[in-house]
């Protein structure tokens, strides 16, 4: 099993030589994890919590591999017509290379695994996404509701989501990524972007949560944020 992990995480890292991100960081943890469980068969428990740890967490990490490549990504507003529900935090990277896509995969997990606590107390774990047939989308969430309309970006087809707060008070508009796999949507926003529309979010509800998300996003710039979805 150890040659297993061992050969699985060196494929993924000598195929992210192209990616901006230090992969033999990122996965030091699971590949320690692994080599300290040996092959004894009289381990601790301790001991065999480490390797389910490992495994897991490298099954999540070839999950998110498998996803990035097989979802689709050149979609209309059309596309997301209906309810999705939120899964867990999701962060891509602006690429269409498949070798960079792989890296990124690898990398943005240590991203979402920080977010995650951020959205919990934020309440965006509880978000639903509502888009019409008609482009206009409602986002809601315990402590917030976000109306506003969604459009195609000439130049490079990306999704344009512009956001109203209240239904009526314009707050902005964010160049989103969306990529769609069976009844999963990955729906993330430019960081740098998204930072501006949560701050104004922020002010509105004054909401600590909230304002600490916005100050997070400031060291994501370059990074799109945002979060998996499952269709109702």
């Amino acid at each position: 099993m150890k040659k297993i992990i061992t050969f699985c995480l060196i494929a993924i890292m000598s195929c992210s030589q192209a990616s901006a991100f230090d992969l033999s960081s990122l996965l030091q943890g699971l590949e320690k994890a692994s080599k300290s469980s040996g092959d004894s068969t009289t381990q601790s428990t301790g001991s065999k919590d480490k390797t389910s740890n490992a495994l897991g967490g490298l099954g999540t990490l070839l999950g998110g591999v498998v996803e990035s490549l097989t979802a689709t990504s050149r979609l209309t507003p059309a596309d997301l017509v209906g309810t999705w529900t939120y899964s867990a935090p999701a962060v891509t990277l602006d690429s269409d290379n498949a070798v960079q896509k792989i890296g990124g995969a690898a990398a943005t997990a240590a991203i979402e695994q920080k977010i995650a606590p951020y959205y919990k107390r934020a309440g965006i774990t509880n978000l639903v996404l509502t888009v019409e047939a008609d482009s206009s989308f409602t986002m809601k969430t315990k402590l917030f509701t976000l109306k506003g309309t969604i459009a195609t970006a000439p130049d490079d087809g990306k999704l344009i989501f512009n956001f109203k707060a209240f239904n009526k008070i314009k707050i902005g508009e964010v160049s989103t990524m969306v990529s769609k796999s069976a009844n999963t949507l990955s729906l993330t926003f430019d960081a740098s972007r998204l930072q501006g529309i949560v701050t104004k979010v922020s002010t509105l509800s004054q909401n600590a949560s909230i304002q600490s998300i916005a100050k997070l996003l400031a060291s994501y710039d370059g990074v799109y944020v945002g979060c998996k979805l499952k269709k109702e």
